[in-house]
């Protein structure tokens, strides 16, 4: 989750907590919680690049996870510094590879997928990447043009938002029901602004950024969850 503000995140949180609430120093992080030690590979090992070359080592850092069960003060300091907060299991796996699969089956018709594998799996075709750039500038300069399978992508890429499956995802209740803990909110109200993306390997992406706020001009008390839908490889390359 990310906060919608257009200034860098603050370094320190205000000293001055609320009547009987604790101070984060003298809380403890859940037993299974990672902060701060979550570095799974050297980045030097790592083969990335942008639409702009190889990116460096140096320029990679990892999204350090707040276990769930981790207090909420504690929450509060880090979403302050950092910018955001990875809150890890807050959505279970299950739901998550459920959405996966059945977008994936929504999508077969496209030829997106490796005949012969599992939906769930997401095994790309490997057919030409230009048949699956999403809406935009990219796919108008780039994109195949009189294709079938190409134009059948882009239908079902769209209409993918309003699918049942997709719709359940965020009304997700764990999600809505963590929000309103996090925030404090009595009744949180999704804006119906939303965007599911999925992209292919060596198709032309938007390069590296910092979108702060995905609502542009959102108002201040709102939030902009990122919700992975499945394991997402290092090298995103499948």
């Amino acid at each position: 989750m990310a906060p919608s503000r257009l200034e860098a995140p603050t370094s320190q949180v205000s000293a001055r907590l609320p009547a009987g609430k604790a101070s984060p120093a003298s809380l403890k992080p859940a037993p299974d919680d990672t902060y701060g030690t979550y570095y799974p590979t050297d980045p030097d090992t790592l083969d990335l690049e942008s639409d702009f070359g190889p990116m460096e080592p140096g320029t990679v850092g990892y999204l350090q996870p707040t276990s769930i069960g981790t207090p909420l003060e504690i929450m509060h300091e880090r979403f302050e510094r950092d910018g955001y907060l990875f809150a890890k299991r807050c959505i279970s796996k299950e739901a998550s590879l459920k959405c996966r699969e059945a977008y994936f089956n929504y999508m077969a018709p496209s030829g997106l997928l490796k005949e012969g594998t599992a939906p769930v799996d997401g095994i790309f075709s490997h057919k030409d990447s230009r048949k699956y750039l999403p809406p935009g500038n990219l796919r108008r300069l780039f994109g195949l043009k009189n294709d079938t399978e190409s134009e059948k992508y882009l239908e079902l890429m769209i209409s993918a938002h309003e699918a049942p499956f997709y719709l359940d995802l965020c009304a997700n209740q764990v999600l809505r029901d963590f929000i309103t803990r996090f925030k404090g909110w009595e009744k949180p109200q999704m804006l119906q602004r939303t965007m599911l993306r999925a992209f292919v390997p060596s198709s032309e992406l938007t390069p590296v950024h910092f979108d702060q706020m995905y609502l542009r001009a959102g108002p201040p008390p709102s939030l902009t969850a990122w919700v992975p839908i499945g394991d997402v490889l290092f090298e995103g390359e499948v």
